[in-house]
């Protein structure tokens, strides 16, 4: 998906013009032509990609949302024909409001309007809290995927820093970078970057960097000679037994899940 990401037209794996074939694919991600294909079809078997006619993979979901974004860019550009009225009603413009009545009310001639209630006052003048402050950004996304660790620490430093660099313009792109690097061996091994020196450092510049690590364990999954039985010793095992119990990994260490994938296995009598 982090290549598709970064394809044009958005969404699909195509190189100049042509659809990637096996190969490429697997030459971007470290992994030969065979276990390139056997990955893509757990994926198409799972509905997270798709083929077209001219047997081009693409994401759907990308491609939708993608769609979007281009209609509601497209509607903005439709309200500058509302220009004119943008500086009297709103900084995005719109038609002009109707007046409701009832804005001015005449009085008695030498008579002063009563004065209101202090309660009625007070209470005017109260807002509604919702005993939450509003962040107005999309850090809340953020800091919800990023792993729970001990480096999870100075949320207030962060969201500060957030805002100072105006970083929802760059939230999907931060979504998906750390959304990746969490199933990279260099995260799971304990490397991972605290949030702070992520966003100071601009990391999801970097990108995501060929998984060597990881391509052994898909090697290990797809080899004949490993015994069926030898799943607990290979991260791929661990994973496909996870499928099979129906568990999925979230935000917690790769260590700590796999010790609960095999409990769960042995309380099932999976072998």
């Amino acid at each position: 998906m982090c290549i598709a990401h970064e394809c044009d037209p958005y969404g699909f794996l195509v190189v100049n013009n042509k659809p990637m074939t096996s190969a490429q694919i697997g030459r971007l991600v470290g992994l030969s032509p065979k276990e390139c294909d056997k990955i893509l079809a757990e994926l198409f078997d799972a509905g997270v990609t798709s083929m077209g006619d001219d047997g081009c993979i693409f994401s759907r979901r990308m491609v939708r949302d993608e769609g979007i974004r281009n209609a509601r860019a497209a509607g903005g550009e439709g309200g500058k024909s509302y220009g004119s009225l943008g500086a009297e009603h709103g900084s995005k413009g719109g038609r002009p409001r109707k007046d409701k009545g009832g804005l001015i009310t005449p009085l008695t001639e030498g008579k002063e309007p009563p004065p209101s209630s202090s309660s009625s006052s007070s209470s005017s003048k109260q807002k509604p809290s919702s005993g939450r402050a509003p962040t107005g950004t999309r850090f809340d996304d953020f800091w919800t995927i990023w792993p729970n660790t001990g480096r999870k620490v100075a949320k207030a430093k962060c969201l500060e820093a957030w805002k100072r660099r105006n970083l929802d313009e760059h939230a999907d792109e931060i979504l998906r970078h750390v959304t990746g690097m969490k199933l990279h061996s260099q995260w799971i091994t304990g490397f991972d970057p605290a949030p702070m020196t992520y966003l100071n450092q601009s990391r999801w510049l970097d990108g995501i960097p060929v998984d060597t690590a990881m391509a052994a364990t898909r090697q290990d999954q797809f080899s004949t000679a490993a015994p069926a039985t030898d799943w607990r010793s290979s991260n791929a095992g661990i994973e496909a037994m996870a499928r099979k119990l129906g568990m999925q990994w979230g935000d917690e260490q790769w260590p700590a899940f796999k010790k609960r994938v095999i409990a769960a296995a042995d309380a099932a009598g999976e072998a």
